[in-house]
């Protein structure tokens, strides 16, 4: 199971619900905590080689003394061999005089060279069996002890082994470090470039917004003016301005609704929360029973953050809409101690996981872009769903992210309370747009 994805079961009433974990980074400071792991591993292994070095030296000189006291009692057994030997053969001389000439000796006499000719054979023989068994001893203490010396020199060896290799890893440290740090330029880079895609779709915005649509509210005005000025006696010519007057509003509606999917600017005003009150809005004109829910205590976030959480709200509603033909959907933002979290629910089809449907691939690189925008934040992406079971979409952002450096989004915001009067002349016309900002 590889880090960049996970796969989860979680039961649920009439069966299994699949839930993939689509989006976990490559973390820069998760590699240096396991290339430090393995330094700190192959540390203690070489403090383990090296106690077990010590323990191998401590029975072999444990065996050596042992040796040297069995190598002593052979000796001594040896002398005592020799001595009983010496001792049973001049009682065997004795026997054999006695042999030889039985009618100088007494019964006693004879009696007492049997019976010393016998402890002595009896004796003889406990020697030598006791000389054997010691030497069995002795080769076997000899042989141990050579096994032992291999197994030290051995674990020696090793030892020196991982010490150099733990050397040369922690010397390679700064090299890490400086791999890191290289990767963590392509992350920024990667933010950087999102940033800039963010920037140009606002200043698109911003165009058509002061262009266009300013020129459209503008026809429209003159309509209503020219309106006013017809007589009454030419009907057909009013219901034909009253036509134009009606295709204007909706073009200007139209327009407005693009430039709220492109860049909508009251991200950059009001911030998270109003933007996507607005969003639910349009949805409910659009047919969609949409619900909005706030836990914590609302704040302002990190630009990359708040727009990273509005894309991934409008790419899961509009998979929903698209992919799980929903007819409810929920959106709740929660901010916690850990940072800022979302859920995006709906009633939908569902999908598996696993085999993302879609001919086109459209919902697969909408799942991706999600996972990437997630990624780039140091956040989490759970997506939970099933075959007729609807869809969540779990997204979290730490506040190291989500708040920025020093933990005041807000206060690097320049002109976030910008003038309304450069959208004065649109908001006019559009009451549902208007709200939206109200709120």
């Amino acid at each position: 199971m590889g880090k960049d994805q996970i796969y989860q079961q979680i039961p649920s009433r009439g069966g299994i619900v699949l839930t993939r974990n689509i989006g976990l980074p490559l973390d820069e400071q998760w590699l240096e905590h396991v290339f430090q792991s393995s330094v700190d591993a192959l540390r203690q292994t070489r403090d383990e080689l090296y106690e077990i070095s010590e323990a191998v030296r401590d029975e072999l000189e444990r065996l050596r003394h042992l040796l040297e006291q069995v190598q002593r009692a052979v000796a001594e057994c040896i002398g005592q061999v020799e001595q009983l030997e010496a001792q049973s053969a001049a009682a065997r001389s004795r026997l054999a005089e006695i042999s030889r000439d039985f009618t100088r000796f007494s019964d006693d006499d004879i009696r007492a060279a049997y019976t010393e000719a016998e402890r002595l054979m009896v004796a003889l023989g406990q020697a030598r069996e006791r000389e054997q068994a010691l030497r069995q001893r002795r080769d076997e203490l000899e042989r141990q002890i050579k096994q032992l010396r291999q197994v030290s020199g051995k674990a020696e060896r090793i030892v020196t082994q991982v010490a150099v290799a733990v050397d040369f890893l922690s010397g390679n440290m700064a090299s890490l470090t400086s791999q890191v740090e290289d990767m963590r330029e392509k992350a920024a880079m990667a933010r950087h470039i999102v940033r800039a895609q963010e920037e140009e779709r606002r200043r698109v915005a911003r165009e058509i917004h002061d262009g266009p649509a300013q020129l459209l509210a503008n026809v429209m005005l003159r309509v209503d003016i020219l309106e006013r000025m017809m007589p009454g006696e030419r009907e057909p010519l009013l219901r034909e301005l009253q036509d134009v007057k009606h295709m204007v509003k909706d073009t200007v509606r139209e327009l407005r609704r693009l430039i709220f999917n492109l860049r909508p600017m009251m991200l950059d005003d009001l911030g998270l929360v109003p933007t996507l009150r607005g969003f639910i809005d349009s949805l409910r004109e659009d047919g969609l029973d949409a619900e909005l829910h706030v836990a914590g205590q609302e704040r302002r976030l990190e630009p990359s953050a708040e727009v990273a959480l509005f894309r991934i709200v409008q790419e899961a509603v509009r998979n929903a809409r698209q992919h799980g033909r929903c007819s409810w959907a929920a959106i709740r933002v929660e901010y916690g101690g850990q940072g800022v979290s979302l859920l995006i629910e709906d009633n939908g089809v569902g999908f598996d996981p696993e085999s993302v449907p879609g001919s086109d691939g459209e919902l697969r690189f909408g799942l991706i872009h999600m996972r990437e925008q997630v990624r780039l934040l140091d956040g989490d992406l759970r997506i939970t769903s099933a075959p007729g079971r609807g869809t969540k979409v779990r997204v979290s952002i730490p506040w190291h992210t989500a708040a920025g450096p020093d933990g005041d989004a807000e206060s690097r915001r320049p002109g976030r309370r910008r003038a309304a009067s450069r959208s004065s002349g649109m908001e006019g016309e559009n009451g549902g747009n208007s709200r939206a900002h109200r709120r």
